[in-house]
């Protein structure tokens, strides 16, 4: 709590200040306060705040607020002038889905060089790769000895050919949802296949922190997929 007392004020055509007690007194003084500051106010009000300035017709009340609600405001004034003073960074959104698209041509150049070491190297720690099997949920670790194992083969050649890629970027510019779609050799040459990511920007470095590949048959396909499984 803290003590409040209120001075109010009214500028007078005759340019002087008539003030009005807030014990609701009658009229005693009068002050000269055409755009001057408000001279020694009476005792009673001596911690009253001084030098003022006034406009035509305007009514002000004073306040007389204890020293700790005044390091508050002071406080407030400064935090809302610290935050107003911050400059937004604007995300280059052009500059951000380039980095992100070298990222996943990286990806492809590294499974077509079988560097195993080079692909694990664009993912998080956090990784996680959901696979075309329905069993296959993958950590960084599983990623890096599957793929390792599958590289190692010395017959193995991949192909891809890209049809459609769209790089979505946040607002923010520090996250992305990307997708492709492929026809992969030798995995798959007559059903396409769509990869979706997601990826993070980490010590201004776009790493991939989540992926999900499957077919994507078209729907006359569907019933002769399912005739061929029976």
């Amino acid at each position: 709590m803290f003590n409040r007392l209120s001075l109010r004020y009214l500028l007078r055509p005759d340019k002087s200040v008539l003030r009005t007690p807030p014990a609701g007194g009658t009229l005693t003084k009068l002050y000269p306060a055409w755009l001057t500051p408000v001279r020694q106010a009476p005792d009673r009000y001596r911690h009253s705040p001084r030098n003022f300035m006034y406009s035509p017709g305007l009514i002000i009340t004073l306040s007389i607020i204890s020293k700790e609600m005044k390091n508050l405001i002071g406080l407030f004034i400064f935090a809302m002038t610290f935050v107003s003073c911050q400059t937004k960074t604007k995300v280059d959104m052009t500059e951000s889905k380039d980095a992100v698209a070298r990222i996943l041509d990286d990806h492809w150049s590294a499974l077509k060089a079988k560097d195993a070491d080079a692909v694990i190297a664009l993912v998080s720690e956090d990784f996680l790769s959901c696979g075309s099997d329905p069993k296959e949920f993958w950590n960084k670790t599983d990623v890096y000895n599957t793929v390792k194992q599958m590289l190692a083969n010395s017959e193995l050649n991949i192909d891809i050919t890209v049809d459609k890629r769209e790089i979505r970027i946040s607002k923010d510019g520090n996250s992305a949802i990307a997708f492709e779609q492929m026809f992969l050799t030798p995995y798959s040459q007559k059903i396409p296949v769509r990869t979706v990511y997601h990826l993070v920007k980490e010590n201004n470095t776009w790493l991939i922190d989540f992926t999900s590949t499957g077919f994507i048959p078209n729907n006359d396909d569907i019933d002769k997929l399912n005739k061929a499984l029976e």
